[in-house]
């Protein structure tokens, strides 16, 4: 063999292994994008959690609530988007009181455990306030209120607590007819969609529109994905009144990745909006 062709052999030989190499990095970098994606997915659906009707559950070991557990209430803490909940270093702040008591009142669904955990939550109450809602209940309230409060039971607590922190209807209104969603906002925050939705449907539980129980939800629905931009309603169809709320939200969870594409390319400058990271 002459050393021409022994440099082409070894020449394709390198050429073969490089060629294997990049096969095999492009297989780890689709599997890290693959669990990239699913982790996404699954903060999305975290911050929806406010939300859901099941039972809150903790591990088998915990026989009492902790402040952690349940989060606490700040009226006036930061939430740039406006959702109502914000998570700081794995506590959540809950800046909306219906979305705070909800998340209470989650805990106590559970028939076996909900008699300890109200005590648990009624020892702790003093603690989960923070803020505005802090200086109500220590000051604005006298100790005769508060013994009494604490005499009636939680649930009069509660009750007591979305009187004085519960948004004004005009104001609510306001903010429901005036928020849109663009493409863009989603090609700058992933999970931009979701969110706006949730924050609308506070906004209309808030003006009396929407139930509690979300039984009147399509009309409010219909509402909301018409203030949506034309570019994501052409990809998210329009809510059907034959399903749930929940089985919609599915179907805004699906489109997303084509949103998201979609957004990728006519938007393909839209990261460099981002505000700078915080500590």
């Amino acid at each position: 063999m002459s050393s021409s062709e022994a440099i082409n052999k070894n020449t394709n030989q390198q050429f073969a292994k490089l060629i294997a190499a990049q096969t095999g990095l492009t297989r780890q970098l689709q599997d890290v994008a693959k669990k990239l994606t699913d982790y996404s997915t699954s903060q999305t659906t975290k911050t929806l959690e406010p939300t859901r009707e099941k039972p809150r559950q903790l591990p088998p070991s915990a026989n009492h609530l902790r402040r952690e557990d349940i989060g606490r209430f700040d009226p006036h803490h930061d939430d740039p988007l406006d959702i109502g909940v914000v998570i700081d270093e794995h506590i959540m702040t809950f800046t909306d009181v219906d979305c705070f008591v909800h998340c209470i009142k989650s805990f106590l669904r559970d028939s076996n455990t909900a008699t300890a955990y109200e005590g648990d939550i009624l020892s702790l109450f003093e603690t989960l306030l923070s803020g505005p809602a802090a200086e109500w209940w220590n000051s604005e309230l006298t100790e005769f209120n508060r013994r009494g409060l604490r005499a009636t039971g939680l649930s009069t607590i509660l009750a007591t607590l979305t009187r004085r922190f519960a948004l004004e209807p005009l104001t609510a209104t306001a903010k429901f007819n005036s928020s849109t969603l663009t493409l863009q906002e989603i090609a700058i925050h992933e999970s931009r969609l979701v969110q706006f939705i949730q924050r609308k449907l506070r906004y209309a539980r808030a003006m009396g529109m929407l139930a509690d129980n979300n039984t009147n939800w399509y009309g409010t629905m219909i509402q909301i994905w018409s203030s949506f931009s034309p570019e994501i309603r052409l990809v998210l169809q329009a809510p059907s009144q034959t399903v749930t709320l929940n089985h919609y939200m599915r179907q805004v969870e699906e489109a997303r990745p084509a949103l998201l594409a979609l957004a990728a390319r006519l938007h393909p400058d839209a990261n460099q909006c981002l505000p700078p990271a915080t500590s």
